[in-house]
């Protein structure tokens, strides 16, 4: 397939680990995701992720730093509690994260270097 963007928002998924984009948009909001299962790796080209009105409670360590070109990435209104360092090492050409309105308490200063 050639799928440049797969909409998926406004549905019940408590999960998402299939693949079939390799890039362009990816529009997972507003579903019941509670953990991201996704690896990014397979989303290398991937340049918008929205994941915004989820239940994401954690953004693992290194979880897209292999999404070399994301340049947009919304985690917005989820239940997102912990940050790690290393989440979004080498995403060199993201030019917009929103974590808007989530239950961050802490975020340790080297996050987004």
């Amino acid at each position: 397939f050639n799928i440049i963007t797969i909409s998926l928002f406004n549905n019940n998924l408590n999960e998402y680990d299939f693949i079939l984009l390799k890039q362009g948009y990816l529009y997972l909001n507003n579903n019941n995701l509670t953990e991201i299962t996704f690896k990014i790796e397979n989303f290398k080209t991937t340049s918008f992720i929205n994941l915004n009105q989820n239940n994401i409670e954690k953004i693992a360590n290194d979880m897209f730093s292999k999404g070399f070109f994301l340049k947009y990435l919304y985690l917005s209104t989820n239940k997102i509690y912990e940050v790690n360092k290393d989440s979004f090492i080498n995403l060199k050409l993201l030019l917009e994260l929103d974590l808007s309105s989530n239950l961050l308490n802490d975020l340790h200063y080297d996050t987004f270097k």
